[in-house]
């Protein structure tokens, strides 16, 4: 049997906050609701890095993806992907190589159809987050 994962270890103390010690906490015998509230979040925390760290490989490839096209397309030219699949380090690296060249290029002033589609890469981007870390969280336009 293999040793679990980093997500399946968070998964575990969370699921201990939740079902052993919160309800202790809320014994009536034994009640500390503020502790028993931070057990909570405390849980709700973690369940949340675990569904991050799952998904992580799979955002940080679609953020490069996105990002990268967004680059190009405000140089003026196509995207230069090789298609060759990057180790994780390498994959970090250009990620934020290419967040701060959009940075910059926000910074020194961008045309507004450049800025709300460099907006628009950003906010796609975030919803994957959310949708992968807090799936009941509300993604619908009109919360924005």
């Amino acid at each position: 049997m293999s040793a679990p994962d980093g997500p399946e270890l968070l998964l575990a103390v969370a699921r201990f906050l939740d079902e052993d010690a919160r309800p202790a906490l809320i014994d009536p015998a034994l009640a500390d609701p503020a502790l028993a509230f931070r057990a909570r979040v405390g849980a709700a925390l973690l369940r949340a890095l675990a569904a991050e760290a799952g998904a992580a490989e799979a955002l940080e490839a679609a953020d490069l993806t996105r990002l990268r096209g967004v680059l190009a397309a405000l140089d003026g030219r196509d995207d230069d992907l090789d298609g060759a699949t990057p180790s994780e380090s390498e994959r970090r690296a250009a990620l934020r190589t290419v967040e701060r060249a959009l940075c910059d290029r926000v910074r020194a002033g961008l045309a507004p159809a450049d800025l709300t589609r460099v907006r628009a890469a950003v906010a796609e981007g975030l919803r994957a987050r959310l949708a992968a870390t807090a799936p009941g969280f509300d993604l619908s336009p009109e919360v924005e």
